[in-house]
């Protein structure tokens, strides 16, 4: 049996054969990939060709390879596994940001609505779960490929809606506890589930210890945790943080 690491070491050794940089008119028809192991690398990208999506396709397992790839190259869209933790598809995130490619996908292996929280204000993130199954991803794949529009999972059409200033989780007795939190709060939240006590959010963040507890109060009710233990156990159930 061909083991994760020989196929990861497959998919980078023939990504460094591939000349570059390509004209804009090619380059933003290419679609990068950084997954969180090389099986997945290999039948993902094998899948995706057959189906003939309309991308050149690329896939990494190597984050800081699949960033200069993507500085390099300027791809229509790069698809993300989180797995690969929120330090890293943030950098990504930043990245589109300064319009080196439009999209960036999350493929989640289920649903994580802290997850969706974190990056509802991020205009050129979308959000998908493997769950969903192949057609919606192609469909989606194939719309990035015509706009800029965001994509998000069908499970969540029900939970989300349009605002003039993004996309928001609608209120009302369904909205889940992570849809409830401020852009703060959910901030402070991942903060302090990653360990950081109240006075060193409060540095990072630039405000009071008295304002960082007094999120972190409204945070833990709205999430009916009363011990940060039991934060941590939230935020990494949520997606709010990679385990």
């Amino acid at each position: 049996m061909v083991s994760c690491t020989a196929l990861a070491e497959h998919a980078r050794h023939k990504l460094k054969k591939i000349p570059a940089p390509m004209s804009n008119t090619e380059s933003q028809q290419r679609l990068v990939m950084l997954l969180a192991n090389g099986i997945d690398c290999a039948a993902l990208q094998g899948w995706l060709t057959e189906q003939a999506v309309g991308y050149e396709i690329e896939a990494t397992t190597d984050a800081d390879f699949a960033l200069a790839r993507c500085q390099r190259l300027r791809p229509r869209v790069v698809l993300i596994d989180p797995k690969v933790g929120s330090e890293t598809y943030e950098k990504f995130t930043s990245l589109a940001a300064t319009n080196h490619f439009d999209h960036v996908l999350l493929l989640d292996d289920r649903l994580h609505i802290g997850l969706v929280a974190k990056i509802l204000s991020v205009s050129h993130v979308s959000y998908l779960t493997r769950t969903s199954g192949p057609q919606v991803l192609i469909a989606a794949l194939k719309q990035m490929q015509h706009n800029r529009q965001r994509v998000f999972d069908p499970e969540l059409e029900s939970q989300l809606w349009q605002t003039p200033q993004g996309y928001a989780f609608r209120d009302g007795p369904h909205c889940p506890a992570a849809g409830m939190l401020s852009a703060r709060e959910l901030q402070i939240a991942e903060f302090l589930a990653q360990g950081f006590t109240v006075r060193q959010c409060a540095e990072r963040l630039g405000i009071s210890a008295s304002t960082v507890d007094n999120h972190k109060t409204r945070l833990m009710r709205k999430v009916q945790v009363s011990k940060g233990p039991q934060l941590t156990r939230w935020a990494i159930r949520e997606g709010v943080i990679t385990a």
